[in-house]
């Protein structure tokens, strides 16, 4: 698998469930891989959450003309924490998620949690009121957090969405039935399928019994009908798991 500079930081392991990064060279291309085409999808349940990210990337940017010319796959877009209790997924310009690099290894569930919120505050530029009377536009970085509470023996999953004029961020506990969350520019694909029709909400009743691979075969085809209607989003994902007797997020190969 190539080594891929990813905006900021470089990719330096891809073994399956681990993704660790690094300052790039002095005289690296920080702009080779553009990953703002992005589709992130979260399952959250009480037994279970499951982050998966699509696997396509752009070296150089996303060419209109000529969209496949500079198109990288199998590229990993969810990172998981060292205690492998929490996986990220990002969305929007990479570059402004500049606190990513500090997330890990050696912070704690929640110090992730206050770093990206101090993050999104400090980005909210209320404070710059003349630049922001010049903005004509802007681009809108949001990402999902999904992680296992040891303490409480339960699932959340942290949303969040930052711009210059705007940030968003809710915290989400697991319940009996399913909870979908969604994240990056694919998101707007997936809705406009699911009203549709052609994506159908995954639902578990309460009093049902939920399992692994009917949700694994349900993410799949989301992310096939997603790419195939929307060429900036690969139709391969990438997918994490955290169930059962098993928290710690691992890819599911």
């Amino acid at each position: 698998m190539p080594q891929l500079q990813f905006e900021i930081w470089a990719l330096t392991n891809r073994s399956c469930g681990t993704l660790r990064f690094a300052a790039p060279p002095h005289n690296s291309n920080v702009s080779s891989i553009k990953t703002k085409m992005t589709f992130i999808l979260n399952i959250l349940h009480k037994e279970m959450s499951i982050m998966a990210a699509d696997d396509k990337a752009f070296a150089g940017g996303y060419n209109m003309g000529s969209p496949e010319s500079n198109a990288v796959y199998d590229f990993n877009k969810i990172t998981l924490h060292a205690s492998k209790n929490l996986a990220l997924g990002i969305a929007g310009n990479t570059q402004e998620h500049y606190y990513h690099p500090t997330l890990f290894p050696n912070t704690s569930i929640d110090e992730v949690i206050v770093k990206i919120r101090k993050h999104m505050e400090n980005y909210f530029r209320v404070h710059n009121r003349p630049s922001l009377s010049k903005l004509e536009s802007f681009e809108v970085n949001d990402g999902i957090v999904s992680f296992y509470d040891k303490d409480m023996k339960s699932y959340f999953t942290y949303t969040f969405l930052f711009s210059p004029v705007h940030n968003q961020n809710r915290l989400h506990r697991a319940k009996v039935n399913v909870q979908i969350f969604t994240s990056g520019s694919g998101s707007k694909t997936y809705e406009e399928l699911k009203s549709k029709a052609e994506i159908k909400p995954y639902i578990v009743s309460s009093d049902e019994e939920i399992t692994l691979e009917p949700c694994i075969q349900w993410i799949k085809d989301v992310f096939v009908k997603v790419g195939a209607n929307d060429a900036t989003c690969g139709s391969n994902a990438k997918i994490f798991v955290s169930s059962g007797s098993n928290t710690n997020f691992h890819e599911h190969c």
